[in-house]
């Protein structure tokens, strides 16, 4: 059985790290004050990270850069995608190229006589190297939406993990706005056709929660 890690939800595009802010979210009705906060910023690129340091605070953390936001949660019911439009929504002349819903799952390695072969088939120390990773994956499109999924085999855990990308559509800034907060919107969506995917293709099972 694998089980939920993380999720997050990703804009990509062109951001204003000066207007987009803590504060300014808060301010927004975006987030909630949280209690305590974490602010992180690196000094090799402009941005930073922000989360709630208090329990029962934010569920989130959220990464802020020039070329995107970033929305990540361990709590499976948090909706990062929610977080993504509603910030757009605020913005809606952002230059955006794409919205990506990414999901981990993980079992214990002992899991792994019980993966498919397709997974098993290659020794773990080929010519005497120590092997990092064992991995397969699958790319499908439909109506425009990439579902890429993937299981890798590591030393200490077992990876399920699931990529949605959304390329944009329309020519106006509106309008590729607007087909971003749709992709984001669909968070759950993409996590539960991803979970079918693995399921139908690589025979685990995966829970939902």
């Amino acid at each position: 059985m694998f089980r939920f890690e993380n999720g997050n939800c990703i804009a990509l595009g062109a951001f204003n790290v000066y207007i987009i802010q803590p504060g300014w979210l808060i301010d927004q009705g975006i987030v909630q004050q949280p209690t305590g906060m974490l602010v992180e910023s690196s000094m090799e690129r402009p941005g930073f990270r922000f989360k709630g340091v208090t329990k029962g605070d934010m569920k989130s953390t959220w990464m802020i850069n020039p070329d995107r936001i970033i929305v990540e949660s361990g709590d499976a019911k948090e909706d990062c995608g929610t977080y993504i439009a509603k910030v757009l929504e605020k913005l809606p002349w952002t230059p955006l190229t794409a919205i990506g819903n990414n999901f981990a799952f993980s079992a214990p390695s002992e899991s792994l006589p019980s993966l498919p072969p397709c997974v098993n088939w290659i020794p773990t120390n080929p010519d005497g190297a120590n092997l990092v990773e064992r991995s397969i994956g699958a790319s499908l499109e439909r109506d425009g939406v990439i579902l890429n999924v993937q299981l890798a085999a590591c030393s200490e855990k077992i990876w399920a993990r699931v990529n949605a990308h959304h390329e944009l559509v329309g020519n106006k800034l509106e309008e590729r706005s607007d087909s971003a907060r749709s992709a984001a919107k669909s968070y759950f969506a993409d996590k539960a056709a991803g979970i079918a995917l693995l399921e139908q293709l690589m025979g685990v099972t995966v829970s939902n929660d």
